[in-house]
C-alpha cells in the first residue's frame, strides 16, 4: 500500500512539473521578448524569510506602459533601475511572464 502512495505522489509531482515546464515554454516561444526595468520590489514573507518579487516596467507592442509584479522571485538581487529580459504573453487583459534568463 505504501508503494502505491509513493508512486501516486511521484506522479502528481511529475505532472505538475511537466505542466509548469510546458507553460513556460509556450510563453517563451509564442510571447514577445522585451527588456523590462526593475522599478521596485514586492517583499513577502515565506517560511520566515523575506522573498523579493521584482516590480517591472516595460512598453508592450502597442507602446502602452505596463507595470506589473513578476510571479517568480530570484535569489540574485538586482538593483532598482536594472534591466532584465522578460517574455510576456497577453491574454485578454492579463499578462503572463517568464524571465528569459536567470540572474
Amino acid at each position: 500500500m505504501i508503494k502505491i502512495i509513493v508512486i501516486f505522489v511521484g506522479l502528481v509531482f511529475s505532472f505538475a512539473g511537466a505542466y509548469l515546464f510546458q507553460r513556460s515554454q509556450r510563453i517563451y516561444y509564442t510571447g514577445t521578448h522585451v527588456k523590462a526595468k526593475i522599478i521596485g520590489y514586492d517583499y513577502r514573507n515565506s517560511r520566515g524569510r523575506a522573498v523579493h518579487y521584482p516590480i517591472i516596467q516595460f512598453n508592450n507592442q502597442e507602446k502602452e506602459e505596463i507595470i506589473d509584479t513578476l510571479s517568480e522571485s530570484s535569489s540574485r538581487y538586482k538593483e532598482e533601475s536594472d534591466e532584465i529580459a522578460v517574455t510576456y504573453l497577453k491574454k485578454e487583459n492579463e499578462y503572463e511572464y517568464v524571465r528569459d534568463s536567470i540572474g
